[in-house]
């Protein structure tokens, strides 16, 4: 992840299977996205969708615990390890 990053490419994770932990550990380390494979049916389609809004409000919810002045310090460091202007 940090070599692609530093190289500009997009890092993509594939996971071994649809499981919230094998997601969550990948979005952790880094990666902008992950891939499942076999995922075949609607119900796997939802449950890799809900894995990914667990993450997403568990994030969520700990920038909602921030102080006003550490969420800025938050978005700077966002940007300034992403690379954003």
């Amino acid at each position: 992840v940090q070599f692609s990053l530093a190289s500009d490419i997009v890092p993509l994770i594939r996971v071994t299977d649809l499981s919230y932990p094998l997601i969550a550990r990948a979005l952790d380390t880094g990666a902008y996205g992950v891939i499942i494979p076999r995922v075949e049916t609607r119900e796997e389609v939802e449950r890799a969708v809900a894995a990914l809004e667990e993450m997403a409000a568990a994030v969520l919810g700990m920038v909602r615990l921030l102080e006003p002045k550490d969420f800025e310090t938050l978005v700077d460091l966002v940007f300034s390890t992403s690379g954003w202007r």
